[in-house]
């Protein structure tokens, strides 16, 4: 719990000791509010003993009773951090020995790979979930090779082909558009017709992004040229639009300040948890109550087709504890019926019109039952005013 309420505070009190106003490049240990957040002051690290905090030499009273894992370092020796060994070592496997900036990555250049970071977090911090896909199939596929090629030689371009294929399979269903042609517009754009620049400027940052990884994982493009591509990027970047779901965990920093507030009166520690927690609380102001709030992308959700009258919703409570999706039946369901997901919000009382407007970005005219239904009945409607 310490630890978690230290690397809250501790970025703005970097700043403030710099002097510098925040919203630096991020990844260069600057505080910087995210878009729609409130700028918070700086802090006094040394009059909230936060390095203290952070290297697990000054406890708080009562968050025993909130006991969380301890971070568990990046095996390539970068910042990142993972909840247990276990996590660090299967991430690290899957992907992350490609995109680690610490001093034991095997990225092709990491001088390539931090500008690939720093450009994706000033940018779309969705291009490291396309990286993290990328090196995940790059690596599978390799792994397919060493296999098939073992003391047989170089692998010819069909093993190649193969190899990358079948690492892509858990993808290759997920409805895909270019990125700069699924992002909605937005109302000033759209209102002075500036569509167009918009999109262009689109495409012109997700290829910046590509041409960073590009030549970070230099030996895994000359290997899968056809993965590093630029349409399959966008793509790629297009599919997460429109397929992934929110996720959301929420914060153990809020339960154990809400614990701290709501302890009778005559409990032992009352006083003493109060005083050691009231200026931290202070500290984080709204930040104490922040959930781990980002985004992932489903194979089985990105392959359910949608209806404006679903048989099923994804479902996310505020006690979950780990990423998983969760679909609920919202109707009764019959035998072989297809079961289907809203890929928009629309209640009962949203008209047609409004459902197809804000499905273009999924390039398809819904005929769904109830789209099907309204759309008889507005025929019917304009033959009587005949």
């Amino acid at each position: 719990m310490e630890v978690q309420i230290a690397r809250r505070l501790l970025p703005r009190a970097a700043a403030g000791a710099a002097g510098a106003a925040p919203g630096g490049e991020e990844g260069d240990g600057e505080y910087a509010p995210s878009e729609g957040e409130e700028e918070l002051p700086a802090v006094d690290a040394e009059a909230l003993e936060l390095v203290s905090l952070a290297d697990g030499r000054k406890r708080l009273p009562c968050s025993e009773l909130f006991p969380l894992p301890q971070p568990h370092p990046c095996p390539g020796g970068c910042d990142a951090q993972f909840c247990s060994a276990s996590c660090a070592a299967s991430c690290w496997a899957q992907q992350h020995r490609l995109l680690c900036i610490g001093p034991g990555s095997e990225c092709g250049s990491l001088e390539a790979l931090r500008s690939f970071w720093a450009h994706a977090r000033r940018s779309n911090d969705i291009f490291g979930l396309a990286a993290q896909l990328i090196a995940s199939v790059a690596l599978q596929a390799q792994a397919a090779l060493a296999d098939c090629a073992a003391g047989a030689g170089a692998a010819s371009t069909a093993q190649r082909q193969a190899a990358l294929l079948a690492a892509w399979r858990p993808y290759a269903a997920a409805h895909r558009m270019p990125w700069h042609a699924c992002v909605s517009l937005p109302p000033d754009v759209a209102a002075q017709a500036g569509g167009p620049a918009f999109r262009e400027a689109l495409r012109r940052l997700a290829d910046a992004s590509r041409r960073r990884l590009v030549a970070a994982m230099q030996p895994q493009a000359s290997l899968f040229p056809a993965l590093f591509a630029p349409q399959l990027f966008e793509q790629l970047i297009g599919m997460f639009e429109l397929n992934n779901l929110d996720v959301v965990v929420e914060s153990p920093v809020e339960n154990f300040f809400l614990a701290v507030d709501d302890l009778p009166r005559g409990h032992p520690a009352r006083a003493a948890a109060l005083a050691a927690t009231s200026p931290l609380l202070d500290a984080l102001d709204a930040g104490y109550a922040t959930p781990l709030d980002g985004t992932g992308f489903y194979p089985f959700v990105a392959c359910t087709n949608h209806a404006c009258n679903p048989s099923l919703a994804s479902l996310k409570g505020e006690r979950d504890v780990d990423g998983a999706a969760v679909l609920v039946a919202t109707r009764a369901i019959t035998a072989g019926e297809e079961v289907t997901v809203c890929y928009i919000d629309a209640p009962p009382g949203m008209p047609l019109s409004q459902r197809r407007a804000e499905l273009q970005d999924y390039g398809f005219t819904c005929a769904c039952e109830r789209c099907e239904r309204e759309e008889k009945g507005r025929a019917g409607r304009r033959r009587k005013t005949k």
